[in-house]
């Protein structure tokens, strides 16, 4: 594989992407991380820490789940009374069972070995097919370095570190953040989601314990990683690579509007559920090559969905009509679900977000479509060229 020498350092992901079994595969654990070297030459402090690859997953809890059998996330007509994704501390939403078990690197509750005080380098990945994780380690603030393979500051004038509470990652996101070891046990955890009153809830869960490898017994269940330590030549200090990302962005060439609906028969883009017949056809979106184009993504259902694109990163502007006050470079960004006005009727959910096709390798077809892969399978997911 050869990558570009302009090209950002940060962590991806890979998975098998047939239409109609990319829920399937993805749940039953086809898929793996993919680095691109080079951040730590760019924030020297991490060249110093432990790194840990983390892949977050959902697995069936029996045998023959992981099949076109497996329960697709409810797709129920509209009703009234949606809300915003938000965390909880519990709630009817957040008690429901998915009959799927998250696990950290195939654990159900993974052992982390950190020692108080030490500094680890966390590189995780949502590579679920359909659940959100919202991290969190109690008493201790995650720094976020990266966001979807993409460096902070490689946007122009965001810091290079943020310092946050807890971190949402819709399916297919990617964060990478410091822990610092706290003097006594903790654990990562996920929070509630409530997806909407049609969407699947996403209990609270413990997916690790994050404990000091020198007060664990030579019978215990060894911690993760707890002999490793890293092992790299890097020239540190190194500037992030001179591309697209760190320009400032032109007039957007073109503003479109993608709008998420669905019904008892199928997911929709703009109207249209995807089939294999479409990839003969005209794509639905044809982009030139070196522009920037505004894109308004409208949520009119009453369960979030997880917008994502292939080739391209983006920029959110807004979320439900309120700006983003810390914007950074993404390809996967939660629309929130419609709420309802306060004289009746519903608002739908919405996300504004600047494209970027300004690199000159990326040309082509490929798809944007619903993360959440059973809403993709089901239709979700259309076809853009680039050229």
């Amino acid at each position: 594989m050869r990558i570009p020498a302009d090209h950002e350092p940060g962590l991806y992901w890979y998975h098998p992407h047939v239409h109609g079994e990319s829920y399937a595969d993805v749940t039953g654990g086809m898929s793996g991380a993919l680095v691109v070297e080079g951040l730590q030459q760019h924030l020297p402090a991490l060249a110093a820490m432990r790194e840990r690859i983390i892949l977050l997953r959902d697995v069936p809890t029996g045998p023959g789940a992981a099949n076109e059998d497996m329960p697709m996330s409810g797709m129920s007509s509209a009703s009234s009374g949606a809300t915003a994704v938000r965390r909880s501390g519990g709630g009817k939403r957040c008690r429901a069972e998915s009959g799927l078990v998250p696990t950290l690197n195939g654990q159900p509750r993974a052992q982390i070995g950190i020692r108080p005080g030490e500094r680890q380098f966390f590189r995780v990945v949502n590579a679920s097919g359909g659940r959100y994780f919202d991290l969190s380690i109690p008493g201790e603030q995650l720094m976020l370095v990266a966001r979807d393979g993409v460096p902070l500051d490689a946007l122009p004038g965001a810091p290079p570190v943020r310092r946050e509470s807890h971190l949402l990652l819709p399916p297919a996101a990617r964060a990478e953040f410091v822990v610092q070891g706290l003097a006594h046990p903790t654990v990562l955890r996920s929070a509630c989601v409530d997806t909407g009153s049609a969407g699947d809830a996403d209990p609270s869960v413990v997916l690790a314990d994050l404990v000091d490898p020198a007060g664990v017994s030579g019978t215990a269940r060894r911690p993760l990683g707890a002999s490793i330590e890293p092992k790299r030549a890097v020239r540190v200090g190194a500037p992030l690579p001179r591309n697209w990302f760190g320009r400032p962005f032109p007039a957007p060439a073109v503003r479109r509007t993608i709008r998420f609906t669905e019904d008892d028969r199928g997911f929709y883009i703009n109207g249209k559920a995807f089939t294999m017949a479409d990839m003969r056809g005209p794509p639905a979106i044809v982009a030139r090559a070196g522009t920037v184009e505004r894109w308004t993504v409208v949520n009119d259902t009453d369960e979030v969905h997880d917008f994502h694109i292939h080739q391209v990163h983006f920029v959110t502007e807004a979320v439900d009509g309120v700006p983003v006050a810390e914007r950074m470079w993404a390809d996967t960004v939660n629309v929130p679900p419609r709420r309802v006005r306060p004289g009746g009727g519903t608002v739908p959910g919405s996300a504004v977000l600047t494209l970027d096709f300004r690199n000159p390798v990326v040309r082509g077809t490929f798809v944007y479509h619903c993360h959440i892969l059973d809403h993709g399978d089901q239709g979700m997911m259309a076809l853009i060229r680039v050229r």
